[in-house]
């Protein structure tokens, strides 16, 4: 792993980024993560089922995921956000 700790264009650079992070977690922190990710997983493979190989399913899937995530984290107010159904209108 390089040593600087930036997303890329690089899809592998960043899944080794995001383990690394995911490693330097305490242990009640990656229990919450494993919780999350075990949930989020249930609901993708449903989608996967229902949308196998859509491009288009796909492409809104990971900006919902992205989205929502970036949501989650932002330390601003969340006043005037559109949803997400909203923004891929």
């Amino acid at each position: 792993m390089s040593d600087t700790l930036g997303f890329t264009k690089d899809i592998d650079h960043n899944v080794d980024l995001l383990e690394e992070l995911i490693r330097g977690l305490p242990p009640q922190r990656k229990a919450v993560a494993r919780n999350v990710a075990n949930r989020v997983e249930n609901v993708l493979h449903a989608i996967q089922r229902d949308y196998e190989r859509d491009p288009a399913a796909g492409l809104a899937l990971a900006f919902c995921i992205m989205l929502t995530a970036q949501r989650m984290v932002d330390v601003e107010g969340k006043g005037g956000e559109k949803s997400l159904i909203a923004l891929l209108s």
